[in-house]
């Protein structure tokens, strides 16, 4: 936890519940008063707590120290250590933030937040809690990043005409999930993501210029599917691109693939009824009519 005196400033602090197990364990940041101020502090795998801090001391008239950057501590003083300087220039700082959220999103037990990078842009980065695993990702991005069963819902952007709107990624491959508010240069200010993991949707806010702030939704899904083996019973196949296919389809099976770009059902894909699947080019979508989508799929 974090604790502010007057002394240290606000530091970094363990306990074991007891008043003797209560202490400091890093004076991460040098100078009467002045802390490292931690934020965003995440539980990775029960080994390290990582967070957000400053070890630069304000007070000083001469620079020193790194700004705010990514941190990862294991409770003692000595493992308590800088992951990665992401913005190393004299007096900059990578500011790695995830706003809305309580802690950085786990994906693929990887940390991945926003920061911005050595050219002044605001990057989906990653970290693997290594040097050389820290780094930001060719992927523009806003303030949030939530994890999801497939990748990543968080706030993105491109330089030329949409701003600001959900995008999607498996930490390699980016996708826009929606143009909410297409005019050019508006942004919908997505923000507040929410994952539910029973019915695989990504609730948000977002305001498409219209009627103003509300709740939308989205399907989680991921970039790519690739289906084998036997299918029976009723299927969705979704992915935000493509879709490959070498299933066998049972005589009760009612399956629809549906992909953003291509379904290649390739060599060994077999049906024994023709009405037994549906294949669509219209992304991974999701309706609020209807009836709720099925857990699972």
């Amino acid at each position: 936890f974090t604790f502010y005196d007057s002394v240290i400033g606000r530091e970094l602090w363990k306990s074991d519940g007891t008043e003797a197990g209560t202490e400091l364990v890093k004076d991460i940041a040098s100078g009467e008063g002045v802390g490292s101020s931690p934020e965003y502090m995440t539980n990775f795998n029960n080994q390290y707590l990582v967070f957000s801090g400053n070890n630069s001391d304000w007070t000083n008239p001469n620079a020193n120290g790194n700004g705010t950057e990514l941190w990862k501590s294991d409770g003692t003083t000595a493992g308590t250590q800088m992951i990665k300087d992401l913005n190393p220039a004299l007096g900059e700082s990578s500011y790695p933030i995830n706003l809305y959220q309580n802690s950085f999103a786990i994906f693929n037990n990887k940390i991945y937040f926003s920061s911005t990078a050595p050219d002044g842009q605001r990057r989906l980065t990653v970290s693997d809690l290594t040097p050389t695993g820290t780094y930001h990702l060719d992927m523009l991005a806003g303030v949030e990043v939530r994890a999801t069963h497939y990748g990543l819902a968080f706030v993105g952007y491109d330089t030329i005409s949409i701003s600001n709107e959900p995008y999607f990624s498996d930490g390699t491959t980016k996708v826009l999930l929606k143009n909410i508010a297409p005019a050019t240069n508006f942004s919908s200010s997505p923000n507040s993501f929410y994952h539910s993991p029973l019915r695989k949707i990504i609730l948000f806010l977002a305001n498409d210029g219209t009627t103003g702030p509300e709740i939308h939704a989205l399907k989680d899904c991921p970039i790519q599917s690739t289906v084998g083996g036997t299918l029976s019973g009723t299927n969705q196949i979704t992915a935000h691109q493509f879709i490959t296919s070498t299933a066998k389809l049972s005589t009760n099976s009612t399956t629809t693939f549906t992909a953003g770009n291509a379904i290649l059902l390739a060599p060994g894909f077999e049906t024994t009824s023709v009405k037994s699947f549906l294949t669509q080019i219209n992304g991974c979508t999701y309706s609020t009519t209807g009836p709720a989508p099925v857990p699972g799929n």
